[in-house]
């Protein structure tokens, strides 16, 4: 999954690294397999924050 979004000069995603699971993480990209290793709770609240940084929040 590639989400190019940032925040305090610096990838949301690697921001949020230690917290998406057992996944792969690159600057924008989140790799994993199968999708029960990604917490679903974190990775949700990754893309409402990338949303909101999005519209300017």
């Amino acid at each position: 999954m590639y989400l190019n979004a940032a925040e305090a000069g610096g990838y949301l995603v690697q921001a949020r690294a230690a917290r998406l699971g057992r996944v792969k993480v690159g600057a924008a990209a989140v790799t994993f397999r199968p999708v029960s290793d990604l917490d679903l709770a974190e990775f949700r609240a990754l893309l409402i924050r990338a949303s909101e940084l999005e519209r300017g929040a």
